[in-house]
């Protein structure tokens, strides 16, 4: 499971003895709770009775939670659009069909409720409800999540949790086994910065160096452990795969933008490319100090920028030039070439001088 996820928080607590919406939600049944793991790993088979299967007609669509006897919690961008939806509880391997893995019950939607706030554009209020044609009768390996529903404890006291998904993993193909994976609170400052926007008062940011939610995971719990239970406290809402914006007027004067972000995997310092993906501060440098360097003019449709600490190299090649401006990553150019060294200035391609360009193969 590999992405950095926002989830949606839609509890706020403080600590004490909390109230569960169901208190027969589910105790954690094996002694042996591993809370140091770090990369997505097998969730443990029995310690997951709340985990819900949703998918359409055709295939896998989300994760989700049982919650009460009657409904499943998952996000709202799963039901957006759907015109049919089922369930199954009792899942552990996808991969295994069943009418020959005992113990896996499947429901039919009666009633699909989004919030009615949920805005998709902005992946805001991304919580929905599925209602069960039938109610569940609990079961050692089919019983509720907790949720609490009192101020008994400070969400944002919590700073560790584990997800839970059947998403992408490192192979690229979505998990057949159900996948847990320890994740951290991450500061706004570091995720306005990845994911190019604020992230917004009823969301959490959290990820991991070595692991995360991703494709596939959406719907899913994020959860933290009291001592006995696994409580519920946010769900997979989305990753960071969005466009990034591109001026098509006049308003920004590139010329006046001395100071950019680029990003991407090349090469590092350690001569070999990274697996996560990097970013440098540069600078705008002068037409004489690029001349001196690279032996010829910089043209008008190119952008040379550098810094002393930092450059683009090899592999980065591609990849976005960026300014800020308010909320949004604005990109102003495309990595092209540097010196074989990786530690003075590098060409980038200027995005304006291509607009029209731009404009009229994609719209």
């Amino acid at each position: 499971m590999k992405c950095l996820l926002v989830l949606l928080i839609w509890l706020v607590w403080h600590k004490g003895s909390a109230s569960f919406l169901d208190e027969d939600c589910a105790l954690i049944r094996s002694s042996d709770v591993d809370f140091r793991v770090s990369r997505g790993h097998r969730a443990k088979l029995g310690d997951t009775p709340w985990m819900a299967v949703v998918s359409n007609q055709n295939d896998f669509l989300c994760g989700g939670t049982l919650i009460t006897e009657k409904f499943v919690l998952t996000a709202a961008h799963c039901l957006d659009g759907q015109s049919q939806l089922f369930v199954k509880l009792g899942v552990y391997d996808r991969s295994c069909a069943t009418q020959s893995c005992r113990g896996v019950e499947n429901y039919n939607i009666t009633r699909v409720i989004i919030h009615p706030d949920f805005n998709p554009n902005q992946n805001t209020n991304d919580i929905g409800l599925l209602e069960l044609d039938s109610k569940v009768q609990y079961k050692d390996h089919i019983r509720p999540i907790c949720i609490v529903t009192d101020d008994a404890i400070n969400m944002n006291n919590i700073n560790a949790f584990t997800a839970f998904g059947w998403g992408k993993t490192e192979t690229g193909q979505a998990s057949e086994v159900l996948m847990a994976v320890r994740l951290f609170r991450r500061a706004s400052e570091e995720c306005h910065f990845e994911l190019m926007h604020q992230v917004r008062e009823h969301q959490i940011c959290a990820g991991s160096a070595t692991g995360d939610t991703c494709e596939g995971d959406s719907g899913g719990p994020l959860a933290f452990h009291d001592g006995e239970r696994y409580i519920q406290v946010g769900i997979v809402s989305y990753d960071h795969i969005q466009p990034i914006c591109v001026v098509t007027d006049d308003a920004i004067n590139v010329n006046n933008i001395n100071v950019f972000t680029a990003f991407g995997w090349g090469q590092t310092q350690t001569g070999r490319a990274s697996q996560l993906l990097m970013a440098v501060r540069l600078f705008r440098r002068d037409s004489e100090e690029c001349h001196f360097e690279f032996r010829h003019q910089v043209r008008d449709n190119q952008i040379c920028a550098g810094s002393a600490r930092g450059d683009t190299c090899h592999g980065d090649s591609g990849g976005p030039l960026t300014t800020v401006v308010g909320e949004r990553y604005i990109q102003v150019g495309i990595v092209s070439y540097g010196t074989g060294m990786c530690n003075a200035s590098a060409i980038y391609t200027d995005v304006w001088s291509y607009i029209d360009w731009i404009v009229s193969n994609t719209w």
